[in-house]
């Protein structure tokens, strides 16, 4: 059986960027609280960091992450690194 080729048809660029994650739960609850925080690409957290190439595609600008059942959701955008 031969092997199916799934590379995209463009080939990705991609580069470092800065990305910034949402946290946002809902509905908002006494005990928990909305987080924002900043990651270079390179440097996700384990749960977000097989992300990696997908965030450092410089064709992306923004993902969203729903999880258990819409109660909590992540709101991901990217920019480019300061340099």
């Amino acid at each position: 059986m031969a092997e199916k080729d799934t590379s995209p048809f463009v080939q990705p660029t991609r580069i470092k960027r800065r990305v910034v994650i949402q946290e946002i739960n809902d509905p908002p609850m006494p005990n928990t609280f909305d987080v924002t925080v900043e990651y270079p690409s390179d440097g996700l957290p384990e749960w977000f960091a097989p992300l990696q190439p997908v965030l450092e595609d410089q064709t992306v600008d923004s993902l969203d992450i729903v999880i258990g059942g819409g109660r909590v959701r992540y709101h991901i955008t990217v920019e480019a690194l300061s340099v």
